[in-house]
């Protein structure tokens, strides 16, 4: 998120002020919400979570729907002795985790595959996530939302993802789900690498956007478990809902948080 992208919001949140949303990460009371995503024909055939063109971001911090969840979860599972690993990590729920740790203790760290043409602060140190430049069994935590659908060897990540997490630990990965259609794989080995070889029309067409190399389905669960991760799925909702219906946070219907802890 460039820095100016976040002063423009700032500047503008008081066009949005009311008592309709309140944004759990920076407390921004609103009447509406920005909007975000696309509107492409396969999100409504493949009933694909977290995707679509809505109204769902913060007028003041930007924070997605998913952010928003991801908080409910964290806030409730963060430890002074935790060890954390965040990757590719959220703007809005970075700024909050950095804020948290000085006064928990806890360690946290933030990298990113730079790409060139994108902003990225300073405290986010290169990194991939098929590579990782850490110890083996170091983190409690490891955190990467919406980072597996656009990485070629999705099984060497996993593979890294499993050797810097301790035994105990856990990995969140939120990724778009379709909800009636298993996995679709968009990647293949060509003279020994992972590569897509499908145009960016074609990815829309199978994914949902231009950037992604294959789509979780109904069996994410099964796949993870050949990859040495039992799966689980969370569902972190606001539970309060005011007499005009509307959902504070403005969560993502049916959303859920996949957790994955390493097979013994």
């Amino acid at each position: 998120m460039h820095p100016l992208q976040i002063l423009m919001a700032k500047w503008s949140s008081p066009l949005f002020q009311g008592h309709n949303y309140k944004c759990n990460l920076c407390g921004f009371e609103s009447k509406k919400l920005r909007s975000r995503g696309h509107d492409h024909p396969v999100i409504k055939i493949k009933q694909i979570l977290s995707a679509g063109k809505r109204r769902s971001d913060c007028p003041r911090c930007l924070s997605s729907d998913r952010d928003r969840r991801l908080w409910l979860f964290l806030e409730n599972n963060i430890t002074p002795q935790s060890q954390i690993l965040h990757v590719a990590p959220e703007y809005p729920v970075a700024l909050k985790m950095r804020k948290l740790s000085e006064s928990m203790g806890f360690q946290y760290h933030c990298i990113d595959k730079r790409t060139p043409g994108y902003y990225y602060p300073k405290w986010v140190l290169n990194g991939d996530i098929t590579s990782l430049n850490f110890p083996d069994g170091m983190f409690d935590w490891v955190i990467a939302n919406h980072v597996l659908e656009h990485v070629p060897d999705l099984k060497n990540a996993l593979i890294e993802v499993k050797r810097v997490l301790k035994p105990s630990g856990k990995a969140i990965f939120m990724v778009p789900i379709s909800q009636s259609h298993p996995t679709q794989e968009g990647c293949e080995l060509v003279n020994g690498e992972w590569t897509c070889q499908l145009t960016k029309k074609e990815k829309i067409e199978k994914f949902g956007q231009h950037d992604h190399l294959r789509l979780f389905g109904t069996d994410m669960d099964q796949l993870f478990k050949t990859m040495g991760f039992d799966l689980i799925f969370e569902q972190y909702e606001s539970l309060t809902i005011d007499k005009n219906q509307h959902q504070p946070l403005a969560l993502f219907p049916n959303e859920r948080i996949p957790i994955a802890t390493p097979q013994k």
